[in-house]
């Protein structure tokens, strides 16, 4: 965790590069999908990026453990989905 005093990490995001050569970042907060990419458009001399968010698909048993490990280390307590009937668990 960086420096930063009182912050919660809230996602972890993956760069990516696509077959055209656009970055673009991708992750999960929980069950929910995230995906940021650069609009093309400059404001202020800056490049904008649109964050987007999706329902997951799925919920493994695992990422529920996880979830549930994460927010007792919180000191808080998980009450998100279980994991999904015909799921198994990433090994």
């Amino acid at each position: 965790m960086s420096s930063h005093c009182n912050s919660l990490v809230l996602a972890k995001l993956y760069e990516h590069v696509s077959r055209r050569g656009k970055r673009y970042f991708v992750g999960r907060i929980g069950a929910v999908k995230l995906l940021i990419f650069e609009t093309g458009n400059v404001d202020r001399g800056s490049p904008v990026w649109q964050m987007c968010l999706e329902q997951g698909t799925q919920t493994s048993a695992r990422e529920v453990g996880l979830a549930r490990e994460i927010a007792a280390d919180a000191g808080g307590r998980y009450t998100g989905p279980g994991p999904r009937r015909g799921c198994r668990s990433a090994r």
